[in-house]
């Protein structure tokens, strides 16, 4: 189930020197104290000074001739698109009071230049003529769109993007991305980190300080976007943003969830506050996600709350919505996993090496990788969750994959060549797929891992083994010191330890799947309970697990508990069992453990 990464006693070895070890890390003062040195000067960019001339030439134009500049954003579906044209934008209606910007919001989690978009531009474009069209953290690949906007309409196009070129450089747009800049090593910056440096450009063009400012979203949006922090520019970013939270918004909404501004890390971001905003991007109306963009860029609003009926600012109002849309967030995903696990039973489609769920044309296709992401959880195994699209005469969907199976499950599938697309991460992805194609996807995924020999789960990476009694109160507040170091790339340290667990004490969250019990001071918690346990807890078991899971402390209402995150289990022997609706087990087991 699990393998050392390498050969470590948590005992004799020095904690911090083993885990970095083990993630390649081998400059530890760079890791640990990132400096401006490791910034990358904005200059390597490809076509950053021609981005800037741009810009200044539109710009510029408008002043002279005593008029308004008129300039169209698309706002990107996602915090890392929400938080690139927030900065963008803010820092144009400051600095440049003569250019009117326009925003254009997806309905669902569309990314880019789509086709509703195009059709938007040129009837805006008919009305008054567009300047220029910016495309903040999207937009690459999009030639076809490109186009029709910059070459049937004669709209320039500015693209500031991190995501990998299908065909290479556009003809048809000026594109800044890291991925197609050979003097800039550093790809692992999103694109607000891109945004963020086109606004470094335009300070030192213009004699001003104002990039400086927008710090703390750049480190959110990177964070957000899954990033890796073991990049060292990518990481000093992220840690001088979070020193300082300006955005009035995220200030709110960190108040609200964690309490502690000194408590801002990575991963109190990752799993406690960007959750509650992707509530919104996932199942939010129009007007909320319109807020939720207003409050990322700034804007001072003061409306009254119709259920309480007081007044609150605008990072108070979407702080309030982004905790109460995630809450209906999981609501549906409990009605949706429910009845998906139907369909599993009935057509045994666990039994695959993937899961591949169809799911209605009238699906909310913005809960696709949500759910899917559930089930890659419960099942341990990569799900593929589609929506047939009459339209196209293909389904499409979301990829979540599962680590302990595969690390690389979209550079798998596109070697199996039956996608019309793959798009996104590794193991987080959209795709498409013809009809036909995905009658003969299940054998052949079937197929190929039987040929490479990869049916079985990949072993977990630890960095130590714990002997019983090893798991200390002081070991785990030794490892939850370095809690501000984790994010994307460096990963919480993991254990593996043996265990006997009596199933009675097993306690199940009656809203979600949650499992919780206590182990000698030690609450061992797991989000998704494995189903093999909840089965055991039909009936009364003491039963040896193998656990997998990282170390920390939970505070909640002042008190303290010291914590094992469970990542994964495996189920040994049955030591005895009993029901729990049995007189005296109690005496049974006192006996068991007399003996």
């Amino acid at each position: 189930m699990y393998q050392l990464i390498s050969n470590s006693n948590i005992a004799t070895d020095d904690f911090l020197d083993v885990v970095l070890g083990n993630r390649g890390i081998t400059d530890k003062e760079r890791f640990l104290e990132p400096k401006a040195s490791d910034e990358i000067h904005y200059s390597n960019l490809h076509n950053m000074d021609k981005a800037v001339m741009l810009f200044k030439d539109i710009e510029s134009y408008g002043k002279r001739e005593m008029g308004k500049v008129r300039m169209v954003l698309i706002v990107d579906s996602d915090i890392d698109g929400n938080t690139s044209s927030a900065i963008l934008a803010s820092y144009i209606e400051k600095l440049f009071p003569h250019i009117e910007l326009t925003f254009l919001f997806h309905k669902g989690k569309q990314h880019g230049i789509t086709e509703d978009k195009v059709n938007e531009i040129i009837e805006l474009n008919n009305e008054s003529a567009i300047d220029l069209l910016i495309v903040a953290d999207a937009g690459t690949s999009d030639y076809k769109h490109q186009y029709i906007i910059s070459e049937k309409h004669c709209i320039p196009i500015l693209i500031l993007d991190h995501h990998e070129a299908e065909k290479g450089e556009s003809e048809f747009a000026l594109v800044v991305n890291n991925q197609l800049s050979d003097n800039y090593p550093n790809k692992a910056l999103s694109g607000v980190g891109i945004v963020y440096k086109f606004l470094q450009a335009l300070d030192d063009e213009y004699g001003q300080m104002e990039s400086e400012r927008y710090l703390d979203l750049v480190a959110l949006g990177n964070i957000a976007d899954s990033m890796d922090l073991t990049s060292p520019e990518t990481r000093y970013l992220v840690y001088e943003g979070l020193k300082d939270i300006q955005n009035e918004f995220l200030r709110e909404i960190v108040f609200k969830l964690v309490g502690d501004f000194d408590k801002v890390y990575p991963q109190t971001l990752a799993f406690g506050v960007i959750p509650k905003m992707n509530g919104i991007i996932r199942v939010g109306k129009d007007e909320e996600k319109v807020d939720l963009f207003n409050a990322f860029r700034g804007l001072d609003e003061i409306t009254m709350n119709s259920r309480s009926k007081k007044y609150e600012t605008l990072p108070q109002k979407v702080t309030r919505m982004s905790i109460n849309a995630h809450k209906r967030q999981k609501t549906m995903r409990e009605k949706w996993i429910t009845k998906i696990q139907k369909q599993i039973e009935e057509k045994s489609l666990n039994q695959n090496a993937f899961l591949l769920i169809e799911l209605e044309e009238s699906f909310d296709r913005d809960l696709s990788g949500y759910l899917a992401s559930s089930l890659a959880s419960e099942y341990r195994k990569p799900v593929l969750m589609m929506v047939w699209n009459s339209k196209d005469k293909a389904y499409s969907g979301s990829l979540r994959g599962f680590d302990g199976t595969m690390k690389d499950t979209k550079d798998f599938l596109e070697g199996l060549e039956l996608f019309e697309y793959l798009a996104g991460h590794q193991n987080a992805c959209g795709f498409k797929i013809k009809e036909d194609s995905y009658f003969l996807l299940n054998d052949k995924i079937n197929t190929q891992l039987e040929e490479k020999e990869l049916t079985g789960i990949q072993k977990i990476d630890v960095d130590f083994f714990l002997e019983d009694g090893q798991l200390t109160l002081d070991l785990i507040e030794e490892v939850y010191e370095y809690e501000y170091l984790w994010g994307k790339g460096a990963s919480k340290p993991l254990f593996a330890l043996e265990v006997e667990v009596d199933t009675n004490t097993i306690n199940k969250s009656a809203s979600s799947s949650m499992i919780k019990w206590n182990h000698n001071g030690v609450d061992f918690v797991q989000f998704t309970g494995d189903k093999r346990l909840l089965d055991l807890m039909e009936d009364g078991h003491i039963v040896k697990l193998t656990i997998v899971g990282s170390l920390s402390m939970n505070t909640f209402l002042g008190k303290t508990t010291p914590q094992l995150m469970i990542e994964d289990m495996a189920i040994g022997e049955l030591l005895t069992e009993f029901t729990k609706s049995e007189e005296g087990w109690g005496d049974e087991l006192d006996d068991l453990f007399d003996w």
